[in-house]
């Protein structure tokens, strides 16, 4: 049986505030993949990326998304770029169950406004950048996620609640088949 819990999206989509509350709710530890590169390389990601290139950034997160997904009992927040990367989504499907926070992109736009800038948001035009990246990496969220939440209308208490009946049903279908 999967060991983890695997929150992914696009930012503004509450992966890091859910997942800390999943975490407690379920007496689960919490790991955001993108802290977890900053502490491996004590430094900022932005500050990592003006001194590194993209390809080395990449190795790096490959690194620290394989060592995630060797941990049990974990809720892992990554980052929407993470799956991006074949390899990456592959270790944390085979360590847990993919869970894609989505909302529409004019509610995640107000999110992110009120939140303020935050590394890896879109800047600039929010929205338009928003529907890009939304068209780039929904086939690729798709195809990963056992479990879908549109939290669009959900607040992080809701979204939490609303993930906790899905892994229900999740873990009574995954029961069903093994058992027949």
């Amino acid at each position: 049986m999967k060991r983890n819990l695997i929150l992914y999206g696009l930012s503004g989509t509450y992966k890091k505030t859910v997942g800390k509350l999943l975490a407690d709710r379920l007496g689960m530890l919490y790991c955001d993949t993108d802290r977890l590169i900053e502490y491996t390389v004590d430094c900022t990601i932005a500050e990592y990326l003006d001194h590194y290139t993209a390809e080395a950034f990449s190795r790096l997160e490959r690194k620290v998304i394989l060592q995630a997904s060797e941990y049990d009992d974990v809720v892992i927040a990554a980052n929407a770029a993470t799956l991006d990367n074949p390899e990456n989504a592959a270790n944390l499907s085979k360590s847990g169950v993919m869970i894609w926070l989505k909302a529409k992109p004019e509610v995640i736009a107000c999110r992110l406004e009120d939140e303020g800038d935050r590394p890896g948001a879109p800047r600039g035009d929010r929205l338009a950048e928003l529907k890009e990246l939304l068209a780039a990496r929904e086939p690729i969220f798709k195809k990963a996620a056992e479990i879908t939440v549109d939290n669009t209308l959900l607040s992080p208490e809701e979204t939490a609640v609303k993930i906790m009946k899905e892994l229900l049903k999740y873990t009574r279908r995954q029961a069903s088949e093994v058992c027949g």
